[in-house]
């Protein structure tokens, strides 16, 4: 028990220093300290893990690939692009809840860890615009971006939990659609209180047409980074620094003079995008998972609730909560919870399934080791507890849609 104590008192001095204002990697060294003194790691297991993390190739993957959308983002606003992104879609879709929600929602597609912090530039963009809170736009960048995933077959964990449980996609899909069709329709009804539309005026087809070009030739740096990836198969932080290259041509052709001291240029529209306090941040969460991993602190805590002799429905909601919550991680949450419940859940496995996707994700999401959630609040600087606040309305509108479906699933799946 004093290693799980360890743990929680390390996420409450997390979410107690990131409110202060410390950075959030450093918060979670701290954090890790913490769990190894209360743990069986000894202080030599933990310095050699602090020194292997800088080395190991997760690390330095992600790394790069925050700071290159980080800088990707960064010059993208230099260069005007995120401006003509955000006029272009006001045009389109109007300066509405919907071009608030459609921006996180469609980077969302993009499954990679930290994919936030490319949509926080252009959600505020277009919230300054609405005149939205910090705290308000970071919610709508992670509500917006995760909501979709229990009905997106391409999401690693959806993949992960349907293999792993013999459930068919069809009927994952089927049971979690009204649960995220709720939440979409009180956060529409919750989220942008305050909202002050953008008035724009009529405009014919053709001025669509080219406004339409504007925004694709505006979001060509996102949409090249995705062709390459998805498409070519090419490593995502190559894909992403060419579309850094392409950014700079686009601007070399709109703003040449600027160009004409090249160092000066350098200077002033790039390097200041190169955020290296986001590698403290990665490392942070890297040291502490994998501290967290050497304690078998979560398993212990698994095992604890197993004997606690509560509903298998209330134990599969904690044990997956719970691991979500620690790790930051929807994957880790349903590899820890599904080998534990599988047997036990065999002879009926659809509703205890869509409990545990749910709270694995939902406690993942709002975990304050979640990389998004991370760099999201590293982006808007708002306060963690003001942000939780927008999520009251819609989390307990899909708590409470979740009951229904497991209590209707009997009829609509016989």
């Amino acid at each position: 028990m004093v290693g799980i104590a360890g743990v929680i008192l390390s996420l409450i001095l997390v979410v107690f220093l990131s409110r202060k204002k410390v950075n959030i990697g450093l918060a979670m060294i701290l954090g890790a300290a913490i769990v190894t003194s209360t743990s069986t790691i000894t202080l030599k297991e933990s310095i050699a893990t602090f020194f292997n993390v800088f080395v190991t190739q997760e690390f330095i993957e992600l790394a790069l690939v925050v700071l290159l959308i980080s800088l990707l983002g960064f010059i993208m606003k230099r260069a005007s692009l995120l401006d003509t992104m955000i006029s272009s879609l006001i045009t389109l879709l109007g300066g509405s809840k919907l071009l608030m929600a459609a921006i996180p929602s469609l980077i969302g597609l993009l499954t990679v860890p930290g994919g936030a912090a490319l949509s926080a530039p252009m959600v505020g963009e277009s919230g300054k615009r609405l005149k939205l809170k910090d705290c308000q736009m970071g919610a709508i960048n992670i509500f917006f971006r995760h909501m979709w995933f229990p009905i997106y077959p391409l999401y690693p964990p959806f993949l992960l939990i349907t293999a792993m449980t013999d459930v068919e996609v069809k009927h994952i899909i089927l049971v979690s659609f009204p649960i995220v069709v709720s939440g979409l329709a009180v956060s529409f009804l919750t989220m942008f209180k305050g909202i002050t539309p953008i008035k724009t005026e009529k405009s014919n087809g053709l001025h669509k047409v080219k406004t339409f070009g504007s925004f694709l030739l505006s979001i060509s740096p996102i949409l090249l980074a995705l062709t390459l990836s998805l498409g070519f198969s090419i490593m995502f932080p190559a894909a992403i620094f060419v579309s850094i290259v392409w950014v700079l041509i686009l601007d070399a052709k709109k703003n040449f003079a600027s160009w004409n001291k090249p160092i000066k240029k350098i200077k002033k529209d790039i390097l200041p995008g190169i955020n290296l306090t986001l590698a403290v941040t990665i490392f942070g969460i890297f040291f502490f998972k994998e501290i967290l991993e050497a304690s078998s602190v979560v398993e212990e805590l698994m095992s604890d609730l197993q004997q606690l002799g509560l509903p298998l429905g209330l134990l599969v909601v904690l044990a997956s909560g719970l691991s979500g919550l620690v790790t930051g991680s929807n994957s880790a949450a349903l590899g820890i919870s599904i080998p534990i419940f599988a047997s036990a859940i065999a002879h009926n496995p659809l509703p205890y399934v869509l409990l545990m996707f749910m709270a694995s994700l939902w406690s993942y999401v709002l975990s304050p080791i979640h990389l998004c959630l991370v760099l999201t609040k590293d982006y808007f600087k708002f306060d963690i507890l003001a942000f939780y606040k927008w999520f009251i309305q819609p989390g307990l509108a899909m708590t409470i849609m979740t009951v229904i479906m497991i209590y209707i699933l009997p009829y609509i799946l016989p």
